[in-house]
């Protein structure tokens, strides 16, 4: 996928190891209207210079190419594709929220990110009932078009993802961590199948 400066700036910018999203929105904030790439790259490196807990070092390489092709070559490596607040595929549901992500993760089907929504979440140690509760609403909500997002704990998570997956609906599992280790490993086989049906 061909990533525009922005979406660069701001994928390479969410690489910083020590650096607080609340510092990574700053800087978002500060630049989303300065149209040269030299300038943001300046601001970006004059306001990590004031962070101690960021790496000098690491900050004076950050917008080089060769840093640039390597974030860019591990995302194809790892069958990713990023999607930033300045990509026309953001969900306009998350720019409204109180700190949004500036960067997601996906593996799977990127055009979910854009469809009609409705998240189910519940708790890890659940009663029967509210398994067969929560899988009755995502028939429900699938068959009415809706896509279903959870996460993929145990509990009503997982049972969302596998009640949309077993009646062929659309479903994004959101994941902490990252996309390259699942919790709990129990999960892999439900995570991979969402990457094929799916989205997480």
């Amino acid at each position: 996928m061909k990533y525009s400066d922005n979406e660069i700036f701001l994928i390479v910018l969410n690489t910083v190891k020590g650096l607080e999203y609340k510092n990574k929105f700053f800087i978002y904030e500060k630049i989303k209207d300065i149209s040269s790439l030299k300038e943001k790259i300046d601001f970006t490196k004059s306001v990590l210079s004031e962070i101690k807990e960021v790496d000098e070092s690491f900050t004076n390489n950050l917008f080089s190419k060769e840093y640039i092709d390597y974030v860019l070559k591990d995302i194809v490596n790892n069958g990713e594709t990023v999607v930033t607040i300045d990509s026309n595929g953001y969900p306009e549901c998350l720019r409204e929220i109180v700190n949004p992500p500036l960067v997601l993760y996906c593996k799977g089907d990127i055009s979910l990110l854009k469809s009609n929504n409705f998240s189910i979440v519940g708790s890890r140690k659940c009663l029967p009932l509210s398994v067969s509760i929560s899988e009755r609403f995502t028939e429900i909500l699938g068959d009415n078009g809706f896509t279903l997002v959870t996460g993929i704990a145990e509990g009503i998570d997982v049972s969302v993802l596998r009640t949309a997956l077993k009646n062929n609906q659309k479903v994004i599992s959101v994941v902490v961590g990252g996309l390259s280790s699942v919790y709990p490993k129990a999960h892999q086989n439900v995570f991979e199948e969402v990457i094929k049906k799916g989205l997480v």
